[in-house]
């Protein structure tokens, strides 16, 4: 299936027009120009993308009704294919239901996929859509396209595959039966607003999410192009798979590749390092420091071990710390005065978080001291959270808990002098005299 010219015409002519939507006050107007043009269009598209605003605005529920898909649908070529947009964030599991049911309706075959954040992106078309992974290959091996790709950390197949959630038979019994949604009867346009001003979150799809059911029988693509091809994921791909749904996906997701990662490659030092992010993440801080112990005990000296382990052992701290027993952050601050003498380019960083340590049990004298020499160590601009300037404003306010109201004025002059428009510095400058009842 070749993409023609006219599919860069259809999407930018949707573009176009659902982008005035929320500008112009002529709304319906747009609307029929929009269905206007697929109505009257003399060709047929391979691709039809369609991307409407959010359906609790009034009249967007057109774009969303069985008329409209049926028109799309006689405008597709054969085997062509519908993507329609959609979200679920302020969005109630009926209203969801309603939409997938009504696009159901009009496509024999249909997929669902996750793309970014809450969003999803619905595939429909008349004939199973193509799987001929060996066309896919190419067709994602072509310059702009893994340019594009790349751009949100797709650098293989394997992880493209893995934005499916849902094959034919799984959306449909996540739509039911019940009402569609027409152009007569549009129910979406009432029920949408009701999710957006609940603030409701439609949350079915985790339950239905296909990736995390068994190997066996399952429908996706993804398991598709692996039993063609014969092999497991390689290293690499394991790796793009974890390094994209540690930004974009799922953490079920996430923690099932680390661990399959882990399995076929237990001494893979990167694999290792993964996992023990995924488990701390998790909040799996024991196993996490148990994980990372393989690692420091190779190299004791790698900083983004030693910065890991000190805020493992932190938080631990933390969790264990009470007047009942005698928890010590004494591990804490070894592995950060360790991390002081192999760290050369961020100190500022380290020399705040043992700032931290001692806040955390009130002693801000010790705390202050280290504040000072993260501030003079910070840069000018956001740098790894180490900005002087805000650097200055934190040993400013314990200065404050501490009633040294002097060094708290010196401290944020220094903050103003490193960025004058640094807002916290001057408003604490402005309540200083309140706080301070003795003249400056």
């Amino acid at each position: 299936m070749e993409i023609s010219a006219g599919v860069v015409e259809a999407a930018q002519f949707f573009k176009d027009h659902n982008y005035h939507v929320l500008r112009d006050p002529r709304l319906h107007l747009h609307l029929e120009d929009a269905k206007t043009f697929l109505r009257l269009a003399p060709r047929r598209y391979d691709v039809i993308i369609s991307e409407p605003s959010n359906p609790w605005i009034v009249g967007i529920g057109n774009l969303f009704s069985v008329e409209f898909y049926r028109e799309a649908r006689q405008h597709l070529s054969e085997g062509g294919i519908l993507a329609q947009w959609f979200h679920t964030y302020e969005m109630d599991d009926n209203t969801l239901r309603l939409i997938l049911r009504t696009f159901a309706s009009v496509f024999e075959h249909v997929t669902l996929w996750k793309t970014l954040s809450e969003d999803i992106l619905i595939l429909g078309s008349s004939a199973p859509i193509d799987s001929d992974f060996s066309r896919v290959s190419e067709r994602f091996n072509l310059e702009q396209v893994r340019e594009d790709l790349q751009r949100i950390e797709i650098t293989s197949l394997p992880t493209l595959l893995s934005l499916q959630i849902a094959s034919d038979s799984t959306v449909r019994k996540m739509a039911g039966r019940g009402r569609l949604n027409e152009d007569y009867y549009p129910i979406l346009e009432y029920e949408a607003p009701k999710a957006f001003f609940l603030g409701s979150v439609a949350s079915m799809i985790r339950s239905h999410d296909e990736r995390e059911m068994p190997v066996e029988g399952n429908a996706l693509y993804l398991m598709h192009y692996l039993r063609e091809r014969q092999e497991p994921l390689s290293r690499e791909e394991l790796k793009n798979l974890i390094a994209f749904h540690r930004t974009y996906g799922s953490r079920k997701i996430l923690n099932g590749v680390v661990h399959d990662w882990v399995r076929r490659f237990p001494e893979d030092r990167e694999a290792l390092w993964a996992l023990t992010q995924a488990q701390k993440a998790d909040g799996q801080l024991e196993s996490a420091m148990t994980t990372l112990r393989l690692l420091l005990r190779d190299e004791p000296n790698n900083p983004h071990y030693l910065l890991m382990a000190a805020d493992l052992e932190l938080a631990l701290y933390q969790l264990q710390r009470s007047y009942l027993n005698h928890a010590s952050n004494k591990r804490t601050l070894a592995l950060l005065e360790r991390l002081l003498e192999v760290e050369v380019d961020n100190k500022a960083k380290v020399y705040r978080k043992i700032a931290q340590v001692y806040a955390m049990d009130r002693d801000y004298v010790t705390s202050l001291r280290f504040l000072e020499q993260a501030a003079e160590s910070g840069t000018q601009g956001e740098k790894n959270g180490a900005a002087s300037d805000v650097l200055w404003v934190e040993a400013a306010q314990t200065a404050i808990e501490i009633e040294e109201f002097g060094k708290a004025r010196l401290y944020l002059l220094k903050a103003l002098a490193q960025n004058p428009q640094n807002a916290s510095a001057k408003q604490l400058l402005r309540e200083l005299p309140m706080l301070d009842m003795s003249p400056l």
